[in-house]
């Protein structure tokens, strides 16, 4: 009876390790579809962001060109009003508009500056 105990405790021992290892193969797949899930995920908001960085270089671009646009027709009208200030004898710093102006101008500068 003892061999017959033994034999049959023995079958028992072995029928334990083998659900343990079915239970890890278990826990095993579930990692490894949580894996998948999340990678998915952070590839949907990996092409997002590449979409958003093509889009938002678009726009530096033409701000940009936009800005250089404004800085160099805006110059030139600054330097008429200036000269034509200049003859008649005013001083062009008292005047609000022509110091808003050089403001607003600097500020465009100041993005262009950043943006390129």
């Amino acid at each position: 009876m003892n061999t017959e105990n033994r034999v049959f405790n023995k079958l028992a021992q072995a029928e334990k390790v083998e659900l343990s290892a079915q239970k890890i193969e278990l826990s095993n797949l579930s990692i490894l579809n949580n894996i998948t899930i999340e990678a998915n995920k952070l590839s949907i908001r990996g092409d997002d962001f590449k979409k958003n960085k093509r889009a938002l270089e678009e726009e530096k671009n033409i701000l940009n060109i936009n800005s250089k646009q404004i800085i160099s027709g805006s110059q030139k009208q600054i330097d008429i009003f200036k000269a034509k200030s200049k003859e008649l004898g005013i001083d062009v710093t008292k005047i609000s508009e022509y110091k808003n102006a050089l403001k607003s101008i600097q500020k465009i500068k100041d993005v262009l500056k950043e943006t390129s």
